[in-house]
């Protein structure tokens, strides 16, 4: 296993990876999936950061002006959070 870089530079060993389930949205327009996670031992106010690959698989696209997140749910419309 490779350290990865944390966000004040330090390098942080990951734990383990977990596959859990994954809801975007609320339970009529959503879309599920299995997402990886890497899981580290480092004190921070997140719970989690979805990377590029997981917003990819939802083909979510962020506008952080609005302070929006749209995807496309299971049904194949466009939802946002």
């Amino acid at each position: 296993m490779h350290p990865i870089l944390g966000f004040e530079g330090q390098e942080v060993n990951r734990t383990d990876m977990i596959c859990l389930p994954l809801c975007f949205g609320d339970k009529l327009k959503a879309r599920n999936l299995e997402t990886n996670f890497l899981v580290v031992d480092v004190p921070m106010a997140y719970n989690i950061i979805l990377g590029c690959p997981t917003l990819h698989s939802v083909k979510a696209v962020i506008a952080l002006y609005l302070l929006q997140l749209q995807f496309e749910s299971d049904d194949g419309s466009v939802e946002m959070m």
